[in-house]
């Protein structure tokens, strides 16, 4: 990721559902979510950086 970082792309790393980064309960709540919910969560994550105006959203 530093690699695109490093020439300029926006790099998004999410703590998805189910990440046990922030402790036990977080982890326990992304219990059997693995598919369309952490997609959401990328989906979330996307919006959020064409609201910031980090990305043009009108590109595919």
């Amino acid at each position: 990721m530093q690699f695109l970082a490093n020439r300029g792309y926006v790099v998004l790393q999410p703590e998805y559902r189910g990440s046990g980064s922030y402790g036990k309960l977080f982890a326990d709540r992304g219990e059997g979510q693995w598919g369309r919910e952490m997609q959401d969560d990328l989906d979330d994550g996307m919006d959020w950086l064409v609201k910031q105006g980090k990305v043009n959203g009108n590109r595919t």
